[in-house]
């Protein structure tokens, strides 16, 4: 026989762990929105977009250019992408201390999205798919610069 205790946590259960979740879900969102700014949510998930693209294409010209891929290559996506979150953060960060819009965050966003194309056009072209040569010579300036 169930005492009533017992079936007043069975009752309240579902609700506790609900309650549990969105409190974390709400925690996290008013972290995310303290550190990236709210007005920056949409760029984020494209650049997390842009760094799963990466991957995926990585692996693509990896194996059929006949590259060995390692998992250690393959797991520092992780890092990289949260480098990128901290990255960002700081900016906007910066940018509220400064008071004054100099787009800070703008320019990070757009930096670390094009550095992430760049990776795509070069494992793009290692996969064998038609991308314009004077593209990828122009990536390899680059990169020679740098």
């Amino acid at each position: 026989m169930t005492s009533f205790l017992d079936t007043c946590r069975e009752f309240a259960s579902p609700f506790l762990d609900a309650f549990i979740v969105k409190t974390f879900l709400a925690v996290f969102g008013v972290t995310a929105g303290f550190l990236f700014g709210v007005e920056f949510y949409d760029f984020i998930w494209m650049l997390i977009a842009l760094v799963v693209i990466d991957t995926v294409t990585g692996v693509w010209g990896a194996k059929v250019s006949k590259e060995v891929i390692s998992s250690k290559r393959f797991i520092l996506s992780v890092p990289k992408l949260l480098r990128y979150l901290l990255f960002i953060s700081a900016g906007h960060l910066m940018q509220g201390l400064i008071g004054i819009n100099l787009y800070i965050e703008n320019a990070i966003l757009i930096y670390l999205a094009a550095t992430e194309f760049i990776s795509i056009a070069e494992n793009l072209g290692k996969a064998g798919m038609p991308v314009p040569k004077r593209l990828l010579n122009r990536i390899e300036e680059l990169r020679d610069k740098q």
